[in-house]
């Protein structure tokens, strides 16, 4: 027989219902501020004699032409220098504001002000198999099972991919295939990342489908890429600068995440890495403004802290903590949409360490009013 529902029950269904989730999409940020408007603008001002007399190193031929078209200097020494004048001006014209598709339209994602918004991702190479108490290689499978479980969790408002398919040889074979499990396993906004800006266009043709034929995908683009486009310190590295270009094409906001490490590519100073690291992430958007006016840019700069007694990353500790907040602060106060790295651990287990870890660099980011904070699900 079956059991009758009691206004109890009743009400408690009601109750579920009405349950809004801990950390909303779009949450107002900016209230936590370490640095103060003095230090603001003393690393402004060092950042811009950074890229005006140290310039950055390696730069693609296509942003050398246009650059020195634009009033920058080439060295002997194959430095790329750009004005003062040129850096501002890129500040105040690049694009700002802008929504990230969700596939479904209400997970898109405002990027605009101080609003703050949590994505998982990272790149890990293997997954830690409860059962057998073991790490095994990750797989496409653990793309797409983790992009499942990201499209479930309310406090996570975007997805990149939080594991790599280990089982490919094939770069172009690796990336359409993340592409699609990472797509298809969500309806948030995925970031997507490519070897080779080659891979860029196919992907596109694979989305294209998804979406609903030829060119439906840049009408709405629920996806966009970008990479690592600075090997620190001070050079563009040539293969991300292709992939950071070629996703321009994707009508989508390109994505540039800058990681010095303190004390190992950086240096040790937190305040003389913050310059660093907002130097190096201003060259990558002078990179995508220069050759797309306006083109909206995620401005990612993420500093690194290293254990100086060991070498190793930190990426737990307090000084990270403060330090992506820093980077929330200061692209802030330059009106960019903002990104940087937090949710890390140091802890070798997912343990009370880890949990502590993860919640005090992501809450700092958050106060801080990071557009785009990297929750790390790893």
């Amino acid at each position: 027989m079956a059991r009758r529902r009691t206004r109890r029950s009743k009400e408690t269904s009601t109750e579920n219902q009405n349950i809004r989730p801990v950390v909303e999409k779009g949450m107002i940020g900016g209230r936590f501020k370490p640095l103060t408007d003095h230090d603001l603008e003393q690393i402004h001002q060092t950042v811009l004699d950074v890229l005006e007399n140290i310039g950055m190193a390696n730069p693609l031929p296509e942003l050398k032409e246009i650059a020195l078209e634009n009033g920058c200097t080439f060295t002997d020494q194959g430095r790329l220098l750009f004005p003062r004048s040129l850096v501002e001006d890129v500040i105040a014209r690049a694009g700002r504001d802008f929504v990230m598709y969700g596939r479904d339209p209400k997970h898109d994602v405002d990027m605009s002000d101080k609003k703050v918004n949590l994505y998982g991702g990272g790149e890990a190479v293997t997954m830690l198999d409860l059962g057998a108490k073991k790490y095994r290689p990750s797989t496409i499978n653990d793309v797409y099972d983790i992009a499942r479980l990201v499209d479930y969790l309310e406090n996570v408002h975007s997805y990149s991919r939080v594991v790599v398919a280990t089982e490919f040889t094939d770069l172009l074979k690796t990336d359409i295939n993340t592409a699609y499990a990472s797509v298809v396993g969500t309806q948030k906004h995925t970031a997507l990342t490519f070897a080779s800006g080659d891979h860029v266009k196919p992907t596109i043709e694979m989305l294209d489908m998804i979406a609903g034929g030829e060119g439906k995908f840049l009408e709405r683009p629920f996806a966009h890429g970008g990479g690592c486009t600075v090997v620190s310190p001070l050079r563009y590295g040539t293969d991300n600068c292709e992939v950071a270009v070629a996703s321009i094409e994707m009508n989508a906001p390109v994505w540039v995440v800058i990681a010095p490490q303190s004390g190992a590519t950086s240096p040790a100073a937190l305040a003389g890495s913050l310059v660093q690291v907002i130097a190096e992430t201003l060259a990558s958007l002078l990179l995508i403004d220069l050759i797309k006016p306006g083109h909206p840019v995620i401005f990612g700069p993420w500093p690194f802290v290293t254990d100086l007694r060991t070498g190793s990353f930190s990426g737990g500790s307090g000084e990270e903590a403060i330090m992506s907040a820093a980077s929330a602060q200061i692209t802030n106060h330059y009106g960019l949409a903002s990104s940087v790295g937090a949710g890390m651990t140091d802890s070798k287990s997912p343990d009370a360490q880890a949990g502590y870890e993860k919640g005090i660099t992501v809450a700092l980011a958050a106060l801080a009013g990071c557009n785009n904070v990297s929750s790390l699900l790893e």
